[in-house]
């Protein structure tokens, strides 16, 4: 038998054609964790407009609009810089999204500091208005 590596009739294993495709391990963890994170904007949603105390309600609906937003965003920011052929240009044409990102969860953890504050001062017995009122 000839024992040369380019002859594919040294080949030993046995070729039938073409193989399915199969969706990569790391595409289908991908896929669920983003039906995952998307569930569980949904669920926040949910329990937001379940809320009794309309300020709060309001406050969390919009942390969910901007939460839901900022979701394709992360998935554009991880699948480019998953790139291995990434380079400091393809990072700096990302830096805009990448800000934009960082906006969104800075609202997003502001507006649940605020909802905390809230909370807080609707146990102490306090109105909206002094809540909202930076500290000074």
């Amino acid at each position: 038998m000839n024992e040369n590596p380019m002859d594919p009739a040294s080949d030993p294993s046995p070729r039938q054609g073409p193989q399915p495709r199969e969706t990569p391990p790391a595409a289908a963890l991908a896929v669920q964790t983003q039906q995952a994170r998307r569930q569980c904007v949904n669920r926040y949603l949910a329990q937001s407009l379940a809320k009794k105390d309309r300020s709060r309600a309001a406050l969390a609906v919009i942390n969910a609009d901007l939460m839901a937003v900022a979701l394709p965003i992360a998935d554009v920011l991880a699948r480019g810089l998953a790139n291995p052929a990434l380079t400091i240009d393809g990072v700096q044409k990302m830096l805009p999204v990448l800000d934009t990102y960082h906006n969104l969860t800075r609202m997003i953890e502001r507006f649940g500091q605020l909802d905390a504050r809230i909370a807080a001062a609707h146990k102490n017995g306090k109105r909206l208005e002094q809540v909202i009122e930076k500290p000074g």
